[in-house]
């Protein structure tokens, strides 16, 4: 299979934190890549700073960045997508020591910047996803619906997931290889779960990710589509999300087309 990536991005502030004059603590990123001759690449990060984390919106965008910044540094120097999980493990390993860097620069402790983190690296024929804490990606082919790649980690307790900035955190990380190919993927903070899965039977609500993927038109760009990324987010900050859940809000989408 042959094709391009495009994708749209937004995070919204909470009803909760604006109430209490707090920022957006959600970020994503994402970037296509790809050499002549060869197959394009989605690299694609979403993270959630925690709550109690006083940096946590710092924690979270450079989690972000960084993930993306490190991969395609990887396959400028030649990595393969056949070594796609180890290149992914890799750039979340150096992503929690750079975290781990800042802190230090800062005199702060590494847990000021805690976020969980979505990753996800994709050709055409297939990729990986890596998760840490909650939220989730969802993933559809040409023939299979919509399926979490992985379910969210709400950990032992109530209100409780795992975080990039834990010591043991890449024995957190979960990684799933997909050896088929992908042509719509999801990922999402926790602020969106309980409007966009069904718990009951561990699915997604695929009429939600149809209608978000439905406005999705190649026709106007390629690799990022800014107006649908404006449109993302006048959703997820409207009357009728904002009812559901209070809590701050990311959506990251990506799609292959025909190039």
């Amino acid at each position: 299979m042959t094709g391009t990536w495009v994708w749209a991005g937004a995070c919204v502030t909470g009803t909760a934190h604006v109430g209490q004059g707090l920022p957006c603590q959600d970020s994503v990123a994402c970037r296509t890549w790809q050499r002549a001759g060869t197959a394009s690449i989605l690299i694609a990060a979403l993270a959630d700073g925690a709550g109690s984390a006083p940096r946590a919106e710092v924690g979270a965008a450079l989690a972000c960045s960084l993930f993306v910044d490190i991969v395609s540094e990887a396959f400028d120097e030649g990595a393969r997508m056949e070594e796609c999980a180890e290149t992914l493990r890799y750039a979340v390993a150096e992503t929690r020591l750079a975290l781990e860097l800042k802190a230090g620069h800062d005199g702060r402790e590494i847990n000021d910047y805690a976020s969980t983190l979505l990753t996800a690296i994709l050709s055409p024929a297939g990729g990986v996803v890596g998760q840490i804490g909650d939220g989730a990606v969802v993933a559809s082919d040409a023939q299979t619906p919509w399926q979490p790649v992985h379910w969210p980690d709400h950990g032992e307790y109530a209100n409780t997931t795992s975080f990039l900035t834990q010591p043991d955190a890449l024995d957190q990380l979960r990684l799933a290889v997909l050896d088929v190919p992908i042509r719509r993927i999801a990922m999402f903070s926790d602020g969106l779960e309980r409007l966009v899965l069904d718990f009951r039977n561990r699915a997604a609500h695929a009429p939600f990710f149809d209608g978000i993927f439905a406005r999705m038109n190649p026709r106007i760009g390629i690799g990022h589509l800014s107006e649908t990324s404006e449109d993302l987010a006048s959703l997820l900050a409207s009357d009728r999300v904002n009812a559901r859940t209070d809590d701050d809000k990311s959506l990251l989408c990506a799609a292959l087309v025909e190039a």
